[in-house]
């Protein structure tokens, strides 16, 4: 049973260190008592307690080819598309990936 209040709050997951927020009634009661790490929704908290890692926050997939980014090697440097894009790649897709090879 989660009370109707604990529903309508989400909070950083430090705990169970999932790199998500929850909003399950189980905030460590610091963050309770105090407020300042509570969020109406999960979003708000993504953005605030994980903006380096928000699709994973969120609950975004990250395992599908999302298009063609660069692939900065020691010895070369290529374009890929593959499920492997770097996180901070994804955080900033209209930095670093492209629809065709050839842009990338």
């Amino acid at each position: 049973f989660i009370p109707i209040l604990a529903s309508f709050i989400w909070y950083p997951d430090w705990i169970g260190k999932s790199g998500k927020c929850l909003n399950d009634g189980n905030a460590p009661t610091y963050m309770m008592i105090t407020g300042l790490f509570l969020e109406s929704n999960q979003k708000d908290c993504c953005d605030r307690h994980y903006n380096y890692a928000l699709a994973a926050c969120i609950g975004e997939s990250s395992t599908a080819a999302i298009g063609y980014y660069p692939d900065w090697g020691q010895t070369e440097s290529k374009c890929l598309k593959d499920a492997n894009v770097p996180e901070y790649m994804r955080q900033r897709p209209a930095t670093y990936i492209y629809d065709d090879i050839e842009s990338c």
